[in-house]
């Protein structure tokens, strides 16, 4: 995995057991607080679990996950339900220099993960991303996203998202469960500590229907720009009496 993708969004997981999964019955859907009502608000628990918590197990997600099937890489959206559970799903970014359209049906009432851009920096890789300890791998992801000017956006049914640039979000310390044949070069299992930073923002469960969703940014003195946008079908779950 090169810099130009590391730092076209953060890359990370949900399946593993560096943080713990909370589930869809542990409360009451939060309330969005912003100007216009549709990003939860940053100062306050997601289900459960804070940003940089929801950040840390986006990156797990992303990482269970061998190359040949991860979402990560998914052009279409065909992959966009793999390994999702519990109450917060999470949505991907594109490659460097992309413009990528996903279509995804997702169940409603469950809030949506937008990573707008990040990176990781972990106790396994060399330099530029590599650091001993919990301090030097958040000075390391944090000098990253310190780095260069950034741009964002975000577009929901044609209306842009304000305020992104306040949605900065450190993690905290994990691990990550890596699958065989692994972008890493590392054996399968548990391994490594990892830090990331970056920007991304939870929108509260959308209505049912058919939403479209673009986001996307761009990091000109690193060359890195990309855009995705997810043609959503929001549905509500089937009942079985």
């Amino acid at each position: 995995m090169n810099r130009r993708a590391r730092l076209a969004t953060i890359v990370a997981l949900f399946a593993v057991l560096a943080v713990p999964v909370v589930g869809l019955a542990q409360g009451a859907t939060p309330v969005a607080t912003d100007a216009d009502g549709r990003v939860l608000p940053l100062d306050e628990p997601v289900f459960g679990a804070s940003y940089g918590e929801w950040a840390a197990r986006n990156l797990q997600w992303q990482l269970s996950f061998p190359d040949a099937i991860a979402p990560t890489y998914d052009e279409t959206g065909a992959r966009c339900g793999f390994g999702q559970a519990g109450p917060v799903w999470f949505l991907v970014g594109g490659d460097p220099a992309s413009n990528t359209t996903r279509r995804c049906t997702v169940p409603a009432g469950v809030a949506l993960y937008l990573p707008l851009l990040g990176v990781s920096c972990s106790t396994i890789e060399p330099p530029p991303f590599f650091g001993r300890d919990e301090a030097e791998l958040r000075a390391c992801a944090e000098g990253w996203v310190d780095g260069a000017p950034t741009v964002l956006a975000a577009t929901l049914d044609g209306q842009p998202i304000a305020g992104l640039g306040g949605y900065r979000v450190p993690t905290p310390y994990f691990s990550v469960t890596f699958p065989g044949e692994n972008g890493y070069g590392v054996p399968a299992g548990t391994t490594g500590g990892f830090v990331g930073d970056g920007y991304s923002i939870i929108l509260a469960p959308l209505p049912p229907g058919r939403h479209s969703l673009t986001f996307g940014s761009e990091v000109p003195d690193y060359g890195v720009a990309f855009r995705v946008t997810y043609e959503l079908t929001v549905e509500q779950p089937e009942t079985i009496e």
